[in-house]
């Protein structure tokens, strides 16, 4: 296999040599099969500063792109290696030391080279096709096989006291306590976990645990957000896990995967096996929640752990305000002229021909495009805005076809609520209405951003069929697939049909979707309307015309309408996520 490589160093290009036999390093892409584009990594001096050129030159065959994740231009990078076809598989994106080895196995993979095994050394050397087993998994699994009856006394987390006081860890008559043997990524001897960490936060769970395969520090900020975490396998009903722990999860026990830093190929990796992923705690920490269920996540009163002189209530999580709305989103992520404006006025129209309160928030606070099209500008600025909402006033206005608006602060461009605040906002909008629609801007997934997601019933990721747009859409939809949740994604081609663009079956496919797309028609009357809004400031949607009553455009935006949950549903509750 011939392999053109923008490595730039010598040493790295005899490794990769070592592990993966039978390769030919070429230097053009018009003599390769597989290009591998490195860009410039002056940590550890390989790649070129112009690997963004070779990603251009190889788009014919094959390409994996290599990028440090701290060097400068990396998101640069990274969204045009997507824009140019790349793979999510075979993109490797690092932190630290280049990853020799796994690039090696990502372009053997790639052209169907085994790698030569007897390269790697240490815990990763494998002999005879047997894996050398380290002994604290031992005796996990030992623990996993053994009978309910056998089971040992409980064991506290280190500087977490047990349910009684610091002393209570100890067995009667001075026998030490029997060990769980608990899973902690990296150290030797482990870290016990234990089925009474979340007695010492302010909430409890009242059936059921979660078993944490991972860094003890995982376990411990679950236990910060009051999630009861047990060593034994038997005691769980939930599995937080590493990737690399994986393969020790329980047969049936439902998963999530806690990816950390790791980069946009690994969120694609498990968000298309139908795992939910998390990246941070607190997203974390909102999954297991969400697969615990609601009978067995049971808040009571008591102190709220780093909150001293306050209380937890049993309220429901996100409650704000008389919140009795369900919520829909559309976005987009970084990736601006999608569509979702007019899609969330001609979603919020139809909802309210049907008998629906219906209110529409415009987030786009960049260019406030929902603004514009009802009749507000910068020299005619709304007398009320999203940024009153969180003030406690009035914050409607009339919107078109019988639905409320909120405008964006025009007044303030770019603004946007603090993380803190995404959940005050939206419970306050979401109030003494029957469906919130929300319509962002061009934004990248900020934990502002995430936050507000977060607080939806369903989000639906939005692109035209044009490639650079599918990519685009595909990488933030990834993101949102480990922060938000899968359960509330749907996946939306908009303009489908729309000259230069793929048909949606590809689109769906360049999205990481399958067969599972909602599609909307390119529609004339969509511009023409968009056109007289822009004259007279007043907005008629297309989806209500007598004459579109039949149209493909209404058929395809009844079928969006149907995804939105019935008025009631709490946040949380899965959508048929597509």
């Amino acid at each position: 296999m011939r392999v053109f490589a923008t490595l730039d160093d010598r040493k790295t290009e005899r490794e990769l040599a070592s592990l993966l036999p039978g390769i030919e390093f070429v230097s053009t892409p018009d003599a390769a099969d597989v290009a591998l584009v490195v860009a410039r990594d002056p940590a550890n001096g390989v790649g070129v500063p112009n690997a963004h050129e070779y990603l251009a030159l190889s788009t014919h065959i094959p390409t994996v792109a290599v990028v440090n994740l701290d060097s400068p231009g990396a998101d640069a990078f990274v969204r045009l290696a997507g824009e140019m076809g790349v793979r999510p598989e075979t993109l490797v994106a690092y932190r630290g030391a280049f990853p020799v080895k796994n690039v090696a196995w990502t372009v053997g993979n790639l052209s169907g080279i085994q790698l030569c095994e007897e390269s790697f050394a240490g815990s990763e050397r494998r002999e005879k096709g047997v894996r050398r087993v380290p002994f604290w998994e031992k005796l996990f699994r030992f623990r996993q096989r053994q009978p309910q009856e056998e089971r040992p006394g409980d064991l506290p987390v280190p500087g977490v006291p047990g349910p009684g006081g610091p002393g209570a860890g100890t067995a009667p008559e001075g026998r030490p306590p029997s060990a769980d043997p608990g899973v902690a990524l990296g150290c030797k001897p482990p870290t016990l976990a234990t089925r009474t960490v979340a007695q010492a936060s302010g909430l409890h769970f009242a059936a059921g645990g979660v078993l944490v395969l991972a860094h003890p520090e995982v376990a411990a900020r679950l236990a910060r957000f009051g999630v009861r975490c047990v060593a034994d396998p038997r005691d769980a009903v939930v599995c937080v896990c590493s990737p690399e722990e994986a393969r020790l999860v329980p047969p049936g026990m439902p998963l999530v995967v806690y990816l950390g830093d790791a980069g946009p190929g690994e969120w694609l990796s498990w968000a298309e096996k139908g795992v939910p992923v998390a990246t941070t705690p607190e997203a974390l920490a909102r999954e297991v929640r969400r697969l615990l269920g609601p009978e067995k996540d049971t808040p009571v009163s008591g102190p709220v752990p780093g909150l001293a002189g306050k209380t937890a209530t049993p309220t429901a999580r996100g409650a704000g305000g008389g919140r009795r709305g369900v919520v829909a989103a559309f976005y987009s992520g970084a990736q601006g002229q999608q569509g979702k404006t007019t899609l969330a006025l001609n979603l919020a129209a139809l909802l309210a021909e049907g008998g629906l309160k219906v209110r529409l928030a415009d987030l786009d606070t960049d260019k406030g495009g929902l603004s514009t099209l009802c009749g507000f500008s910068e020299s005619s600025l709304p007398p009320v805005d999203l940024t009153s909402a969180l003030e406690g006033g009035e914050f409607t206005v009339p919107g078109p076809a019988g639905t409320e608006l909120v405008p964006a602060p025009l007044d303030r461009p770019g603004w946007f609520p603090e993380p803190e605040d995404a959940a005050r906002l939206v419970g306050a909008l979401a109030s003494g209405c029957d469906c919130l629609v929300l319509d962002f801007g061009a934004r990248i997934a900020s934990p502002a951003v995430l936050a507000v997601l977060g607080e939806c019933n369903v989000v639906f990721f939005v692109s035209t069929p044009l490639r650079s747009a599918l990519s685009a859409v595909a990488r933030f939809r990834a993101k949102c697939l480990a922060e938000v949740g899968a359960g509330k994604i749907v996946t939306l081609v908009n303009r489908a049909g729309i000259r230069g663009g793929v048909s949606v079956r590809d689109a769906a496919l360049l999205l990481g979707v399958g067969d599972e797309v909602l599609a909307v028609p390119e529609e004339p009357a969509v511009v023409e309307a968009d056109g007289r809004a822009a004259l007279t400031g007043i907005y008629h949607p297309p989806v209500l015309e007598p004459g579109k009553k039949k149209s493909s455009f209404r058929k395809a935006l009844e079928g969006v309408a149907s995804r939105v949950p019935q008025p009631g549903r709490a946040v949380g509750e899965e959508v048929s996520a597509c």
